[in-house]
């Protein structure tokens, strides 16, 4: 498929990181765009091979099925692809084009010696620390689901650091700081196997060989 000339050049880092303000511009884009449930799930099975039904039953509303497939592409990791698939659907959507704006790349390919795929590439081997936390924050991000990844990593409810005034992503900091203080063995990688088995398909939960924690 040949890609329109109009299409901006995406930047995967931004939008797999679009925090909850911009996901709620998304929904509402999205629902501008599609009529309906049908003439989403079509564009979801057809350009991504995805189907509605598996993360939003057949008796929610539009605006709830959108909000489903979005926080799902983000902790499966597809969410790029979501984004892109509906620009290419839609190349001459004033609206769409006016909030991908935001999140395209800057224009500096001839200024970068090391290949690009460097840093868009997923490689387990690769992935960092913070990457991880990101990951996790975007994956978790509500006190009884990290609690629960705690659980079956074997942290402790009395080990866990408290919410208080923290969001996600600070949270998962205060974990990673704890576990490197040596709260638990190997408990980053244990925190880690216990985020892959909720979402196996999310690559940021995969651990290298040298993984340590």
């Amino acid at each position: 498929m040949e890609k329109c000339p109009q299409m901006p050049e995406l930047d995967r880092k931004m939008i797999e990181r679009m925090p909850g303000p911009e996901r709620g511009k998304l929904n509402s884009l999205l629902r501008s765009v599609f009529t309906g449930r049908d003439s989403f799930a079509r564009f979801l099975l057809y350009e991504l091979d995805r189907s509605l039904v598996d993360f939003s039953s057949e008796s929610l509303g539009m605006e709830e099925a959108v909000h489903r497939t979005i926080e799902v592409a983000v902790t499966e990791g597809w969410i790029f692809d979501l984004v892109r698939a509906v620009l290419a659907s839609r190349p001459d959507n004033g609206q769409l084009a006016a909030w991908a704006g935001k999140y395209t790349v800057i224009d500096q390919p001839a200024q970068i010696d090391q290949p690009a795929q460097e840093v868009r590439e997923i490689n387990p081997a690769i992935v960092t620390v913070e990457q991880q936390i990101l990951a996790l924050a975007d994956a978790f991000h509500e006190p009884v689901p990290c609690a629960q990844v705690l659980d079956d990593a074997g942290i402790h409810r009395r080990q866990q650091p408290t919410w208080h005034n923290l969001n996600a992503e600070q949270y998962w900091r205060e974990v990673h700081r704890l576990i490197a203080l040596g709260l638990i063995t190997d408990g980053w990688r244990r925190v880690l196997t216990a985020a892959h088995r909720r979402y196996p398909k999310n690559s940021n939960f995969l651990i290298p060989e040298d993984c340590a924690g």
